[in-house]
């Protein structure tokens, strides 16, 4: 999410890796997997904010997947700790890390054939528990870059008008408590950006987490209640569906708050806020009065 709120809102203008051609791409995983060029497929999947992905046909005999990311060292580390974390926590998935021209890096993996079927939260606890254990080398950011962030894009919205001076002093109030007490916060790996779009189900039930360049070192409530804070999610808001956490009522209020703030921030840089079905105001205190 930060790495996301990061390129909106500096403009970044990073080189990548989408500019390669698809005759390109081709022509590089022939000479890597020793396969004919006219073997090889590739056609483009999409662009997310931060790279491409395509669809490869001919190097296995079921498809595959390669991402690219921007250029330069940070993005590069972000591409192999995800190509870790999906080898580690689904055994049997193929994955690599690429170098393609100008040492710029991508990553290979299997394609999953997503299938339908509604992800409960109770499924979210059950996949944070199978990698929030995990030990990966670098992050991109913290938690603390995390709160230092919330706490700078609730003046911003403030002065936007997206929130109230009421709403905006109860989140800074939160946020801050938060922070005092990070300390005595067991920490684990958190995926950072866990929402629906990356939790693929795969033809035998599987659920399977993609799109890690977010992971970092958080609170163990953190994935959970991001997950929450989604507006398909809503319709699990009750008291019970909180009290699965293992924080208190003030933690959680801080972390949701974090969460939803620069949720918030990031829709008014990118402008997505403008066709948002509920303001900012109204979502952060909805998901409160839930918490009261």
């Amino acid at each position: 999410m930060l790495n996301k709120l990061r390129f909106y809102k500096y403009k970044l203008n990073a080189k990548t890796q989408s500019l390669l051609s698809n005759s390109q791409i081709a022509e590089i995983l022939a000479l890597r997997f020793n396969k004919s060029i006219k073997d090889i497929k590739v056609s483009t999947l999409g662009g997310g904010t931060l790279g491409t992905t395509y669809r490869i046909d001919g190097i296995k005999s079921t498809p595959t997947v390669l991402k690219t990311y921007f250029s330069g060292i940070d993005y590069k580390n972000i591409l192999k700790n995800e190509c870790h974390l999906l080898k580690v926590t689904n055994h049997n998935m193929f994955c690599e890390m690429l170098t393609l021209p100008d040492n710029e890096s991508a990553m290979i993996m299997d394609y999953i054939e997503k299938t339908p079927g509604e992800i409960t939260p109770n499924d979210i606890l059950e996949l944070i528990e199978t990698y929030n254990s995990q030990i990966i080398g670098s992050f991109t950011y913290s938690m603390d870059d995390l709160i230092h962030t919330s706490l700078n894009e609730t003046s911003t919205l403030e002065n936007n008008n997206l929130i109230t001076n009421t709403t905006a002093i109860m989140c800074k109030d939160s946020i801050k408590y938060l922070k005092e007490n990070l300390s005595h916060i067991k920490k684990v790996l958190c995926h950072g950006d866990l929402s629906n779009k990356n939790i693929i189900r795969d033809c035998k039930g599987n659920l399977i987490i993609i799109d890690w360049e977010d992971v970092f070192m958080g609170p163990q409530d953190y994935d959970y209640l991001y997950w929450l804070s989604f507006f398909c999610n809503r319709k699990y808001y009750t008291k019970s569906v909180f009290e699965k956490c293992n924080s208190s009522k003030e933690i959680i209020r801080g972390i949701i708050l974090v969460i939803l703030v620069i949720k918030s921030a990031l829709s008014f840089y990118n402008g997505s806020y403008l066709t948002n079905l509920i303001t900012s105001e109204t979502r952060i205190n909805e998901i409160l009065n839930v918490l009261k």
